[in-house]
């Protein structure tokens, strides 16, 4: 009686999970809270460099001109750059396109995707998807265009197959590698089965590698820091790269993850090596070599957090092939296992939204409606400048910007100037008064004698400092000719790291 009353209460729950109007529900749910956190997102940097490329870049040549010196391909960058002839290109419609794409992925992901939705619910409540779906930046593409091979390789639709490997190329550098391996895969696959693989449609992916190669070369001008590799000099680097990658793949939430791990990956491979070995050994080969060119990369080059979870997503995707090569039936009482850890994940993700709520990304948009109001026909003067793309975004009126360490006019961060180095100057972020100085005594007199604006930005906890490291916000008196006025500093809530931060100041010149 109990054993039937238990198998009763397991096909009720999953007839629940895997009916259309839960399915819809949960859509509609995740739309609006994501939908919600986007209306009061601020674009940070690295957000808003892309906006900036697009708007000033109207020649399609000039456009894909600006992606070897950003070290992406530019999927993002054009999709914008055509929407931008239709639309204004600003944070709002960004946003909104971005928004778009994502609930475009969390249906396919619902509704084409072969697997318990429970497992679904499980990876859109981690973290990293949160991110990815706050940050309105191209990483999106990836979980799509993934999903999206996964259907394609499932229904056998070969030139969906091979046009999504050469769409998942067009991202980011990053996600080369991943396309690589899912090609590696479909075409030791073909073999495997004994299919043709020398036909013209096997061959799209050769095509979009060179066009991604393309975009990636390295301008002559890059800056040293962002054009040299580091070479792998010992053991100890692989190590190293090793234990950080797990470290930050593992960053957040371990406990969930590792019980993905325990459930969802280890149950599918070992059924999968024993029934079917060649079909695992494909997929452990693929993925070996994309983690090989991560291994790489992190190595000789740099890695950011984000792109460790592309790593782990495309793990994720090896596995769902092997799940849907064996035709995998997962046990209902799975559902009643993980009822109470998506719970938790839930909970996890709403500490994250509510620090998301309490700090900013970036202060961009109170500067922006202080200059506006306050110093709307003055020129500005910046420090860093690839801390100030965000602001522009958010003026209303369009006025002379001046970088100072460049010594030039500015319209976004081209990374050609030792004064963008970041891979060279780590301490780059942070603006002592001395070098302050130098750099104002630098700035050409015609434009001191309009009384600019000065605002120092910095992404670390303080902005300005003196060479003890205690924090300026006071008057600054460069020479007899020149004081820094003191005016405001934004930097409210933060979270260390993540948020931009400003301080303003007026520059008072006096011709004696």
């Amino acid at each position: 009686m109990n054993i039937v009353f238990l198998n009763n209460i397991l096909e009720f729950t999953h007839k629940i999970f895997e009916s259309k109007w839960f399915k819809y529900t949960a859509l509609i749910v995740f739309s609006i809270i994501i939908g919600c956190l986007k209306f009061n997102h601020i674009f940070e940097r690295d957000e808003s460099q892309v906006l900036l490329i697009v708007n000033n870049n109207r020649n399609i040549f000039d456009l894909f001109g600006t992606f070897g010196y950003e070290g992406t391909t530019g999927l993002w960058h054009v999709l914008l750059w055509f929407f931008s002839w239709i639309i204004p290109i600003t944070p709002l419609s960004a946003s909104i396109i971005h928004f778009t794409i994502i609930i475009l992925f969390v249906w396919f992901l619902f509704f084409k995707i072969e697997l318990p939705l429970i497992f679904k619910l499980l990876f859109l409540t981690q973290i990293s998807m949160l991110w990815f779906c706050l940050s309105v930046r191209q990483y999106i593409f990836i979980p799509l265009l993934l999903s999206f091979f996964i259907y394609n390789f499932s229904k056998k639709n070969k030139l969906w197959i091979n046009l999504s490997i050469v769409l998942i190329m067009q991202i980011h550098v990053t996600s080369v590698p991943i396309a690589i391996s899912l090609w590696i895969y479909f075409i030791l696959n073909e073999i495997r089965v004994k299919n043709n693989i020398f036909k013209i449609i096997n061959l799209i992916p050769i095509a979009g590698l060179i066009v991604a190669i393309i975009q990636l070369m390295p301008p002559i001008d890059l800056t040293e820091g962002l054009r040299i590799w580091k070479p792998i000099d010992s053991i100890n680097s692989i190590i190293s790269f090793l234990s950080l990658s797990f470290n930050k793949i593992f960053k957040f939430n371990s406990i969930i993850l590792s019980a993905i791990f325990s459930l969802l990956l280890l149950y599918p491979v070992i059924k999968g090596l024993i029934k079917n070995r060649k079909h695992f050994l494909i997929c452990f080969f693929s993925f070996l070599f994309c983690f090989g060119i991560f291994l790489f990369i992190g190595i000789t080059k740099y890695l950011g957090l984000k792109h460790y979870y592309l790593l782990f997503y495309t793990l994720l995707t090896f596995i769902v092939l092997v799940s849907i090569n064996q035709k995998m039936r997962y046990n209902k009482i799975w559902y009643i296992a993980l009822i109470p850890l998506f719970v938790y994940s839930a909970y996890l993700m709403r500490v994250k939204i509510a620090d998301y709520m309490y700090a900013p990304f970036s202060y961009a948009n109170k500067v922006a409606y202080c200059l506006d109001e306050n110093y709307k026909d003055k020129t500005v003067l910046i420090i860093p400048e690839h801390e100030y793309s965000s602001v522009i975004l958010y003026r209303t009126r369009s006025t002379p910007i001046f970088s100072l360490r460049r010594n030039e006019y500015y319209k976004y961060t081209i990374w050609n100037h030792p004064c963008v180095d970041h891979q060279l100057n780590k301490e780059i972020s942070s603006v002592k008064v001395s070098e302050l100085t130098k750099e104002i005594k630098n700035v050409p007199v015609e434009i001191l004698k309009k009384n600019p604006v000065l605002v120092i930005s910095s992404a670390v906890p303080t902005i300005l400092t003196d060479e003890t490291g205690v924090p300026v916000t006071y008057n600054i008196k460069i020479n007899n000719n020149i004081e820094l006025k003191f005016i405001k500093s934004f930097d409210g809530n933060s979270l260390n790291f993540l948020t931009e931060k400003f301080i303003l100041y007026e520059v008072n010149y006096k011709d004696y």
